[in-house]
């Protein structure tokens, strides 16, 4: 991942981001979204405790210009779940989009999660809420996020419940 930054003579590399656990094919940086001196990767397809679980870097620059990483997965990590398929950065909150793959039977729920994470002052992510829409399996709900305040959206692409694949975009509030 490369940080840019724009100069009177051009466009220059700041910095560059490296996965902190680094695996084949883990797509680091397949979903990324920065908010000052933070900055969130999502690696959906991260194998390192199964496939496809996925892990989300987040890089936070300290007060020495240093950046320091930390990495996320939740508690309730499946085979297939995609946690980092998406990711969106507001103040000290972090969602994270858990797409699923939709055809894989053995995923309980089957329709996608997003995970709610909040910076304490110490700079720990802790996980404060999970959402999830099990009676619309197949959903794909978390494939994309997005929070501004107290609002977060999430895509759901192939949500049934007004014609097949249709798709939605969820509001929570």
């Amino acid at each position: 991942i490369y940080l840019l930054q724009r100069t009177p003579a051009g466009i220059i590399v700041k910095d560059k981001f490296f996965s902190p656990e680094p695996f084949d094919f883990q797509e680091y940086g397949g979903s990324l979204d920065f908010e000052g001196d933070i900055v969130a990767v999502g690696a959906a397809s991260d194998d390192q405790l199964g496939p496809d679980r996925g892990m989300v870097g987040i890089h936070e620059r300290d007060a020495n210009g240093d950046w320091n990483v930390t990495v996320i997965r939740p508690a309730d990590l499946e085979d297939y779940q995609l946690f980092g398929g998406s990711v969106s950065l507001a103040g000290d909150y972090l969602v994270v989009g858990a797409p699923s793959v939709w055809n894989d039977p053995n995923i309980d729920p089957p329709s996608g999660k997003m995970y709610i994470y909040k910076r304490e002052s110490l700079g720990n992510w802790i996980e404060v809420r999970r959402f999830f829409m099990t009676s619309f399996e197949d959903s794909t709900l978390g494939l994309s996020v997005s929070v501004d305040g107290d609002t977060i959206v999430s895509g759901a692409l192939f949500d049934d419940r007004y014609g097949e694949d249709a798709g939605i975009a969820r509001v929570f509030d």
